[in-house]
């Protein structure tokens, strides 16, 4: 049912006026992979994946910096949870910040977003979920294709 109704949504500028947690997890379940339609993902991976975006959906400071990156490397840092939150802070930011980051890259030398796709890939493979890391860019694909418009980011 989530896979119809995922076909179903449409971009506009209301998009999250209601229920932002359901349209969330239908763009997510618009990826399942069922016998007739080609997908990518199973209803597990895409459930996880729908449910990191409703919690740093609205984080003020979603895109990871690199002394995240380094701080979650230092010996006395052993948390799990803090390492899957940059690698789920990283697949938000690039879904909806790849330009950006792009930019940051060349006035500010930032290291560019595949840098980030990297670190949140391994995150997410050391979290366990194998399956999401090795999705990783068609997921980011997917949200910037329903909440961004990758023509349109492509256009500006």
């Amino acid at each position: 049912m989530l896979k119809r109704a995922a076909r179903e949504i449409v971009p506009s500028n209301t998009f999250f006026s209601k229920n932002p947690h359901d349209q969330l997890i239908a763009i997510a379940m618009s990826a399942l992979q069922t016998s007739q339609e080609e997908g990518f993902a199973s209803e597990d991976e895409a459930y996880f994946v729908g449910n990191v975006f409703c919690r740093h959906i609205r984080n003020k400071n979603i895109i990871p910096f690199v002394t995240d990156y380094y701080s979650s490397l230092n010996e006395f840092y052993d948390s799990s949870k803090g390492r899957l939150a940059l690698g789920e802070r990283g697949l938000v930011s690039l879904s909806l910040f790849r330009k950006q980051m792009e930019e940051r890259t060349m006035r500010h030398a930032f290291p560019n977003p595949h840098f980030y796709e990297a670190i949140g890939q391994k995150e997410f493979e050391k979290f366990g979920r194998q399956d999401i890391a090795s999705h990783f860019v068609p997921w980011t694909h997917l949200f910037q294709d329903y909440l961004i418009g990758r023509e349109n980011e492509r256009r500006s």
